[in-house]
């Protein structure tokens, strides 16, 4: 994978994090903090999925804890954060792909 797609990935993944930590306030909310509040949260994520399976709501609960530690906020605020970046990494996923598949589209059903 080039570069180019991994700063692709970062954004994808920081940027909403980013937006729900200034959104609810953290004290902690530049770039940086939240890079390193992703990783944390990835790391609790690991070692979930070595215990439980198809476990969607615990990572959501899980990510807020690590990001409740990282960005020092409750843990309520916390969930906010990370429904805010849920919300906003599958709309940022949702339009990638329908301008992908959007033109691969028209051919097919143009008559």
């Amino acid at each position: 994978m080039s570069l180019l797609g991994l700063a692709i990935l970062l954004a994808i993944a920081l940027v909403p994090l980013w937006i729900g930590a200034v959104v609810v306030g953290a004290k902690r909310s530049n770039p940086g903090i939240c890079l390193v509040a992703l990783i944390v949260a990835a790391f609790f994520l690991l070692l979930l999925s070595i215990f439980v399976r198809h476990g969607l709501l615990l990572s959501v609960l899980t990510s807020a804890l690590a990001y409740a530690l990282v960005l020092e906020v409750n843990y309520l605020k916390a969930l906010a954060v990370a429904a805010i970046q849920l919300v906003l990494t599958w709309l940022i996923v949702v339009m990638f792909a329908a301008a992908y598949i959007g033109p691969r589209l028209v051919r097919v059903f143009h008559v």
